[in-house]
């Protein structure tokens, strides 16, 4: 595709969603943010941005798109009550179908090419895999409510494929950068306070922002790019890796293990995101010889962590 002409990024404000913006601007696309404060998200990214209320702009803003990508959803790590789940479902699968109705309203010539949503190795179910047979993306979905949020999640998307778009499936591993996961355990991690989940022992499919950048501009160029892909990082890793990881780029100690006992105790049905034992490999970009950024989770905490500047919010919908 090159450099793109019109990109619709739905959760353009969110921890993903703004370095993506920051990769499409570098490549001069120019940008529409769907969100729920358009004027906060032109203010912030100085782009052009769109509300999800607004049917007739978001209709407007996909006609002629090159491609629009989503990056939306509620965060999942916390206490899990009715309310908190009843979001992140419809965070995740009513904003999606309110994107392919905009899709389904433009002109059949005026369409997108390519819808990229943003899943979740979730898919999987919280045990999936063994550290020597991790799942690809061959592999059946599991039976959790997780696990039926992202089926349903990618059920959404793909209903633009009706409309002629190709539909890419991004199923993303925890993402390490200046937000998200590293940002809402480094506060604790700088205190010494922190440690493994758990046994520790758990699979932990991980990936670095930069790399979900360089994926979501992949897609954009390549068409061999379809369906499901797993964005995590080719180097497997239980969580006790990450957690050292962290620790020695602050230069903290990190043997306060937290027993699974207490996680589930804080957070309830929560508590299963936090301890999954799920082992992902991105064998699709394997195959397609893609080049990770920063191949280990070392490398991609390092970048994190080592920036010198304060993290983005941690929790904050990507919306």
């Amino acid at each position: 595709m090159g450099t793109v002409a019109k990109v619709v990024i739905a959760g353009g404000t969110g921890f993903v969603g703004r370095h993506v913006v920051t990769a499409l601007q570098g490549r001069g696309a120019r940008v529409v943010v769907v969100g729920r404060s358009p004027d906060a998200a032109r203010a912030r990214l100085g782009v052009e941005a769109v509300g999800w209320r607004d049917a007739s702009g978001l209709a407007a803003a996909v006609t002629g798109a090159a491609a629009v990508l989503s990056f939306v959803g509620e965060p999942v790590l916390g206490r899990w009550t009715r309310r908190k789940k009843a979001t992140i479902r419809a965070s995740r699968v009513e904003t999606t179908r309110a994107l392919v109705a905009a899709m389904a309203s433009a002109p059949a010539g005026a369409r997108p090419a390519v819808f990229v949503s943003a899943s979740a190795v979730g898919y999987y179910g919280l045990r999936a895999g063994r550290e020597d047979a991790p799942v690809d993306e061959t592999a059946p979905p599991g039976d959790d409510p997780l696990a039926r949020i992202c089926v349903a999640w990618e059920a959404a998307a793909d209903e633009a494929r009706a409309l002629g778009v190709r539909v890419v499936r991004l199923r993303l591993g925890v993402v390490l950068g200046d937000g998200g996961f590293v940002a809402q355990v480094r506060p604790v991690a700088r205190l010494g306070l922190f440690g493994p989940l758990g046994s520790g022992r758990q699979g932990f499919p991980w990936v670095s922002v930069e790399d979900v950048c360089g994926v979501v501009l992949r897609t954009l160029d390549d068409p061999d790019m379809d369906g499901a892909v797993n964005v995590t990082g080719p180097a497997l890793c239980d969580q006790r890796r990450v957690v050292r990881a962290i620790g020695a780029t602050l230069g903290r100690p990190t043997f306060l293990r937290v027993p699974a006992v207490a996680v589930r105790a804080l957070f309830g049905e929560g508590a299963n995101v936090a301890l999954a034992d799920t082992w992902v490999r991105p064998v699709r970009l394997e195959r397609a010889r893609h080049p990770f950024v920063h191949p280990t989770p070392e490398a991609a905490v390092a970048a994190a962590l080592g920036r010198g500047r304060a993290p983005l919010s941690a929790g904050e919908p990507e919306r």
